[in-house]
């Protein structure tokens, strides 16, 4: 029920005041109490520069309706009169029913047309089409109490009818040479479609009444899809959100652009505004400036270059260049990219299987979904990687983080052997807990045993950590998937943490898996090693390692207390200025026949004449004495 109106004399004053206030005639339609639609088909006439005043509390929704032609702009005010008010929100819509409406920024409130921050809301827009355009104003929320009285005031202005769109969809074509005029609100943009072929260059300058009613922006073609309140820095490639009476560019694609004029302030003061002005637009050929482009730019016509290599290139525009190499399954790969143009401009670079499933495990300090050259971040280099999982060609990609102008880089590859138990990333490749439990683990591995466990079982494990970042163990329940990510792992966590280990008691019977993984990922651990000894128990009785065979201590030394010269070429990790050949392993000692040994150190070959040779003579250039497995 809405409440008694306000005396005739003192409504005629407010509407006759509040029309002069905005320039509009002084001709006045005003609703009587409930008269105001409420809904859209019931919808209050009003005309063109008509003030209208009702009354609104929760629950209620008021509806009006006026009519423009299409390039009117469109401004539409709403004052509370009430002292105490309710929040009052109002939306436009078009005669399609689409809304309508761009955001006033002096409200200081992200909701279009709403009296949060004060009893006046405005807003509008530049009608689309010839019809009949609707306004909807209803409370913010639907608990107050309060009987809030309003004024709403509608004007529509004559503008140039044929202006382009406001959108890349709607735009208007024109050519690489030329001059074109049109008129400019604060409720405006507008839109020019413009070919360009990769290499040549634009420059564009705007002269208008207003200056703030006067900027241009030009988007890249990617932006095509999105509405003109969507754009932002992402798509700009004039130079940022700050306002421009001009640019040039130099076009990284062939393939349409959009020019757009729009203005710099959205205020009330500005939506009753219109500016005139013109826009001029020249274009210059400059194939000179495409660099020559020998990678290939798809993962069928990737480049082959050498694992443990460098490769150098330039990646211009939205180009992308793919590297092919070979990986053997349990190998680590650690990929470094270095953007070594002094640009700002970043790179990033994505790994592949031979699948061609995008593999990689992110690390923290890098940003995704690749790892990225962010210049203002972590700077110009970035790396990362993963564990092989099969053997065959794997892929790198290498392009912008966004388009670019042209952009130099530094790519390296490095595989290298872990242990002898990879791969065992996921619970299907598990590795039985007692085929030794010691092992070699970089940031973007996780190693994976199993082991048989019946109800009422307590189990305890401890992790021995020699190394330069954390890592952690955990137990996984029996319903664990064959593979997991690093979200959800979380979900089959049946274990106790402690601080180098795990408890837990077994409430089923039933296969479980033990999981070493590392807590740090950040860049640099991806080439990093550390070196790890998980020690089970069950019951008070240590099942990680085979009780009948006795230890050598040529082979149960720990690979970090009396390393060898074999030991540290081995144990490198990559310095700070990269990963090169030079710092990497050589194949011919870390091939896939490495034996794998227990937790003792003893190795398990299938000759037993020549592994109990080994146990008794270890010579320091024997590849299986230096991992630990």
């Amino acid at each position: 029920m809405k409440r008694t109106r306000l005396p005739t004399v003192a409504v005629l004053f407010v509407l006759l005041v509040s029309a002069v206030a905005v320039g509009v005639s002084p001709s006045v339609s005003a609703t009587d109490g409930d008269d105001a639609g409420d809904e859209r088909a019931d919808a209050t006439t009003l005309e063109s520069g008509s003030v209208a005043t009702d009354a609104i509390s929760a629950g209620d929704e008021d509806w009006y309706s006026f009519d423009a032609e299409k390039g009117d702009r469109l401004f539409v005010e709403l004052t509370a009169l009430t002292e105490e008010y309710d929040q009052l929100r109002m939306e436009i819509f078009a005669p399609d029913g689409s809304e309508l409406g761009e955001s006033a920024n002096s409200t200081g409130n992200p909701q279009k047309l709403d009296v949060d921050r004060g009893p006046t809301a405005w807003g509008g827009d530049v009608a689309p089409e010839t019809g009949t355009y609707y306004v909807k104003i209803e409370p913010w929320v639907n608990d107050g109490t309060t009987l809030t009285e309003y004024e709403l005031t509608v004007e529509t202005t004559s503008q140039d009818a044929d202006r382009p769109g406001d959108s890349p969809t709607t735009a208007e074509p024109i050519d690489g040479n030329a001059t074109v005029t049109g008129t400019m609100s604060g409720a405006d943009v507008d839109t020019y479609a413009i070919e360009l072929a990769e290499g040549e260059s634009i420059e564009a300058s705007i002269e208008s009444e207003t200056d703030v009613l006067g900027n241009i922006q030009l988007v890249e073609p990617s932006a095509s899809e999105y509405m003109p309140n969507e754009y932002d820095e992402q798509y700009d490639l004039s130079g940022g959100p700050a306002l421009n009476d001009e640019f040039s560019y130099m076009a990284t694609e062939t393939a349409t652009y959009y020019l757009r004029v729009y203005p710099g302030n959205n205020s009330k003061a500005w939506f009753q505004q219109s500016s005139s002005y013109e826009l001029s637009v020249s274009t210059s050929s400059n194939d000179s400036a495409v660099p020559a482009d020998n990678v290939g730019d798809s993962l069928s016509e990737a480049t082959t270059m050498d694992a443990n290599g460098t490769e150098t290139g330039t990646i211009f525009g939205t180009d992308a260049d793919w590297y092919a190499f070979d990986a053997t399954a349990g190998q680590s790969i650690g990929v470094e990219l270095t953007a070594t143009s002094e640009n700002e401009e970043d790179l990033v670079f994505s790994i592949y299987n031979p699948d061609g499933d995008e593999i990689g495990e992110y690390p923290n300090d890098a940003m995704n979904p690749a790892y990225h050259t962010d210049r203002f971040a972590t700077g110009p280099w970035t790396g990362g990687g993963d564990t092989a999982t099969q053997s065959g060609t794997y892929y790198v990609k290498v392009s912008g983080a966004g388009p670019v102008e042209q952009t130099a880089y530094d790519l390296s590859v490095q595989t290298r052997h872990i242990d002898g138990h990879e791969p065992n990333e996921q619970p299907s490749m598990a590795t039985s807990i007692h085929d030794g439990s010691s092992g070699v683990m970089t940031g973007s591995d996780a190693d994976t045993y199993t082991i048989e466990l019946e109800e009422g079982d307590r189990v305890e494990a401890t992790l021995d950590r020699r190394g330069d970042f954390e890592i952690h163990t955990q137990l996984l329940r029996p319903d664990t998937p064959d593979s997991l990510d690093s979200e959800s792992e979380w979900e089959y966590d049946a274990s106790e943490w402690t601080v180098d280990g795990f408890n837990a008691t077994i409430n089923e019977s039933g296969t479980y898996y033990v999981r070493v993984y590392p807590v740090e990922n950040t860049i640099r651990s991806f080439f990093e090693t550390v070196d790890y000894t998980l020690s089970i128990s069950v019951n008070g009785k240590d099942v990680s390692s085979d009780t009948d065979r006795t230890p050598d201590d040529d082979t149960d030394t720990p690979r970090n207390e009396t390393p060898t010269e074999t030991d540290e070429q081995t144990t490198d990790s990559p310095t700070d200025e990269g990963v090169t050949a030079d710092n990497t392993p050589d194949d011919s000692t870390q091939s896939d026949d490495d034996t794998a040994t227990t937790s003792d150190g003893v190795d398990e070959s299938e000759d037993d004449e020549s592994k109990e040779n080994d146990g008794k003579s270890n010579d320091s250039t024997d590849d299986s004495a230096e991992q630990p497995c």
